[in-house]
């Protein structure tokens, strides 16, 4: 779901490489690599397609939208949040630990999933191994 409210399904992002973020507001691991998510956004969101899927519907209803709400205010950047309110897409991805990365190739091909800590470096190496030859040298 948009921060609108309108529904969404993965599947209408086909077409272009995508990186989705399942991510939690409470998580501190999460919260470290926001910044540097928002930054690679700001610089590929031209040619990657960005998500950063919020677990709403995560253990015990901890995560809210109130509270994505409230840390989304604290924010000194833009990205684009959508919420898995009742978990759908974190359990068809089988989401077992936050943050957890997807990198997908415009075919909707997983190429890399991870769940551990990354650095600005590995998060960018696998952004641009799913962009064509031609980009990766301008």
């Amino acid at each position: 779901m948009t921060q609108e409210g309108k529904d969404v399904s993965l599947s209408e992002f086909k077409g272009k490489p995508m990186v989705l973020m399942d991510w939690v507001s409470w998580c501190q691991h999460c919260q470290k690599a926001m910044p540097i998510m928002s930054k690679l956004y700001q610089t590929y969101h031209d040619d990657i397609t960005f998500i950063f899927l919020n677990a709403t519907g995560s253990a015990q209803g901890k995560e809210t939208r109130d509270r994505v709400a409230n840390y989304r205010q604290q924010l000194t950047y833009e990205i684009p949040i959508y919420y898995d309110q009742q978990m759908a897409a974190a359990n068809q991805l089988r989401v077992t630990a936050v943050p957890t990365y997807f990198f997908i190739d415009k075919k909707g091909m997983v190429k890399h999933v991870t769940t551990a800590d990354m650095t600005e470096n590995d998060l960018e190496s696998h952004i641009l191994n799913l962009l064509p030859q031609q980009n990766k040298d301008s």
